[in-house]
């Protein structure tokens, strides 16, 4: 009968053994999680402080701070997550669960582990807890809190917040560095690597174009993005560096980014996705990305929507009109934006956006006066008789057409953006999209400079 059980329930000899002397074993489990962990060789004390930390808590929001939940399931483990890292003391299933929970915080940073996200129980969490807090391969930001809040009826009741933990800068450094030696595995208990996709080549764009794009080659370092998180210069950098860390973490940095590319019906931009690399901040393609080790630098149309529309209304291709258009409303306005600023509001006035979604943004994101958003509105009224979708699918056109130049080339692989071309050749990436814009417009669309490192500097690596 005891041997039965044994098959029925699925456990291997060694841990169904054990599990026969616990008489609670959570039924959800495939596993029993009854056990009591080891001691783990530890240093008291190690790893509860440093710069990785201090800046954890000095930057961390709830936005940004991840919540485990028992359903929550890796994509892929790091491997030395799954294995070496984690000590032989310990059992299976604590193993496992221990992998699962510390792949989230990986990925993550800085996350939320209440108690009953776990599979374990609560006893058996809280030695582990302890044990690798002791050990200097978590940190505890945050301690249990509790807040007042009103529930679906509206009575105000008290919440209870688990810690936020992390993983130690020095530890997390260790994962990423095996990785990128040994790879991902596709499961905790898997033995052999994750498959690589062969994507088909997107439809609306020519055959050879599509089979170039997905030749892949393209990796990520993560030790680079760890360093932005470590030392950053202030909290909006470091917000930066965590959203391009939670885009890049759950990937393999030992084998190349093979999103899947789609171009759209109605207006032929080309996407990636799965994974989304255009969703990427430039800061952190610019240092993370890289193509047989070599960085990856970005060339762009300068101010290509208002140049296009400039030249289809006869006025001819200008520099930099958005610069023009803010020095413009400093003198004749007296509304002092720098161009970020109006480049935010000025895109979707060209799309459409009404006058009311218009003043509450320009209140809202450059904290203008309602007095000053209106000025801005009636400045900026001329340009609302743009076709925002033509404008779109001329710069498609563009893009399309530069991409076929660089394939034609023999370029190394290349990401494409709305408006610009990520490459380790950012001179043939120049030379391509200057042809393009000759091409679809007649002119060439200025260029302000080969490589984008503006924001570069707000990183310390």
């Amino acid at each position: 009968m005891l041997e039965a059980g044994k098959k029925q329930r699925g456990y291997d000899d060694a841990d169904g053994a054990e599990a026969t002397e616990h008489r609670g074993v959570n039924q959800r489990s495939q596993a029993p999680v009854r056990y009591a962990s080891l001691q783990m060789r530890s240093t008291p004390g190690q790893g509860r402080t440093g710069k990785g930390l201090q800046n954890a808590k000095a930057f961390s929001t709830r936005q940004g701070t991840g919540y485990l939940t028992r359903s929550w399931s890796p994509s892929s483990i790091p491997f030395r997550i799954m294995t070496n890292a984690l000590e032989s003391a310990l059992r299976r299933p604590q193993r496992e669960e221990l992998a699962r929970v510390e792949s989230f915080m990986f990925e993550k940073l800085i996350a939320r582990v209440p108690l009953n996200s776990s599979r374990l129980n609560n006893r058996t969490l809280r030695k582990l807890i302890d044990n690798r807090l002791d050990a200097g391969k978590w940190q505890r930001v945050k301690e249990e809190t509790r807040r007042q809040k009103y529930n679906s009826t509206g009575v105000l009741v008290w919440e209870t917040l688990a810690p936020v933990y992390r993983l130690s800068p020095d530890y997390m450094r260790a994962i990423a560095s095996q990785d990128m030696i040994q790879g991902r595995y596709s499961k905790i208990t898997a033995s052999r690597a994750l498959r690589q996709r062969k994507p088909l080549p997107p439809e609306g764009m020519p055959l050879k174009v599509g089979l170039w794009l997905n030749q892949g080659g393209i990796k990520w370092n993560p030790l680079t993005v760890l360093s932005m998180l470590s030392s950053p210069v202030n909290a909006e950098a470091w917000r930066i560096a965590l959203k391009g860390w939670k885009r890049l973490s759950p990937l393999s940095a030992s084998l190349p980014l093979l999103p899947s590319w789609s171009a759209d019906n109605r207006v032929g931009w080309i996407y990636a996705s799965k994974p989304d690399l255009q969703m990427i901040p430039s800061a952190v393609r610019s240092h993370a990305l890289a193509v047989d080790g070599f960085p990856m630098a970005e060339a762009d149309l300068c101010s290509c929507q208002l140049n296009i529309l400039n030249h289809g209304q006869g006025v001819g291709i200008m520099g930099d009109p958005l610069t023009d258009t803010v020095h413009r409303l400093n003198l004749l306005h007296g509304i002092n934006i720098n161009r970020a600023d109006l480049k935010a509001v000025l895109y979707p006035l060209l799309h459409g956006r009404g006058y009311l979604p218009f003043i509450r943004q320009a209140e809202r994101e450059l904290f203008l006066p309602e007095v000053q958003a209106r000025q801005l509105w009636k400045a900026l009224t001329p340009l609302r008789t743009a076709n925002g979708l033509e404008l779109m699918q001329k710069q498609a056109e563009i893009m399309s057409r530069a991409l076929e130049i660089m394939e034609g080339l023999g370029s190394a692989p290349v990401l494409p953006l709305f408006d610009a071309i990520q490459s380790i050749d950012p001179g043939k990436a120049r030379d391509a999209l200057e042809q393009a814009s000759q091409d679809i417009l007649g002119s060439t669309v200025p260029i302000p400079a080969l490589v984008k490192y503006a924001r570069q500097a707000e990183f310390a690596i």
